[in-house]
Order: C-alpha cells, then structure tokens, then sequence
C-alpha cells in the first residue's frame, strides 16, 4: 500500500452512524435509514465535519440533523486498534464500551473530482431514552430526507450502496454480539 499525501484542500472528513432502537411494541432490534426522493435511493444519515468540531459531535449531529430524531453515540463491545491511554498496543483488542468509530470509508469528494477524498468515520448510536419522536424541520433547506426504522435485515437490504449496506452489517453484527455477551442492553 503506498502512503499518499491530501492538504487541506483536498480532502474532507465526514462522520455518518448507524442508528439503532428498539421497537415499542416488538421489540424488534431496528435500525434508522433515509430515503433521498430525488433519486429514489436509500442511504445512511452522514455529513461533513464543521470547523472545531470532533468526529463524535459531527456523527451525533448529522444523524440528527438528516434523521430528526435526538440520539447519542452506543458504547459497544468491539475490536479496535485505539490503544487506551498511556498504553502500547500492536494489534486489536475487543473491548467493552467503545464509542471509537467502528469503520471508516473513503470515497472521492465527488464523482467529477478529479483530484479529492473524503474520510468518513462511522459511528453506532441509539435514540436517546427520553426522544422516542421525530422533530420536524432539522435539515438543511438542500436535504429532502425521508428517515425510516426498519428491523436491522431489511433496512441492510433495502440500503442502495453497496458501502453503506457493509457498514450497516457491521454495526448489525457488533449490536447483536454485544447484546448476546449481556455487555450492551438496547
């Protein structure tokens, strides 16, 4: 793999999560994903990062923000290579409520571009408790979101890009390991 090199005017880092609830009355493990009208595609909440602000802030916002509903990062049990502090860590190691991203993709800035990448880290949250209901009016006049929970294997399917469908597995398979090993309740 060879190291490449983007200033500061070539790249942007983005942050996006894969939103997790529990159905009221099923219980059902759900997740939340958005339907773009315009082009009829089904995607997960995600957006760039402003100036100061942390990847976590930026995750917990744009799911709102795109979603509408009010949520906050989902410590979970999950392989990372973040060392905890003052430690000297090689590899990874599982650990029990991480709240790093679980994935990070890497796009280009936009289709046309001909030079330009995006970093987006991927984060897992859930509603918060006391926020069962969507607000209206938290997108920007640009977005047009149709958000949507759906049990976790359809809303997998029903994703359009085959990126979004693999992270959204991922964050799937860690719930439900962690909820299995009774170190996360959802």
């Amino acid at each position: 793999m060879s190291t490449d090199v983007w200033t500061s005017d070539s790249f942007v880092f983005a942050a996006g999560s894969v939103l997790f609830r529990r159905h009221l009355e099923t219980q059902d493990l759900q997740i939340c994903i958005l339907h773009n009208p315009r082009n009829d595609k089904w995607c997960l909440p995600k957006g760039r990062k402003d100036r100061g602000e942390s990847l976590e802030t930026t995750a917990v916002r744009e799911t709102f923000e795109e979603t509408g509903y009010p949520c906050e990062l989902l410590p979970c049990r999950m392989p990372t290579r973040a060392p905890a502090p003052n430690c000297r860590q090689r590899g990874a190691e599982v650990v029990d409520g991480a709240v790093e991203p679980f994935a990070v993709s890497v796009r280009p800035i936009s289709r046309s571009a001909t030079k330009g990448v995006k970093f987006i880290s991927w984060y897992i949250t859930k509603l918060k408790e006391d926020s069962q209901e969507k607000i209206a009016g938290t997108q920007t006049p640009w977005e047009n979101y149709e958000s949507v929970f759906m049990n976790v294997d359809i809303a997998v399917e029903h994703l359009d890009f085959r990126d979004d469908a693999d992270i959204a597995r991922k964050a799937v398979e860690l719930v439900r390991e962690a909820i299995e090993a009774k170190v996360l309740e959802l």
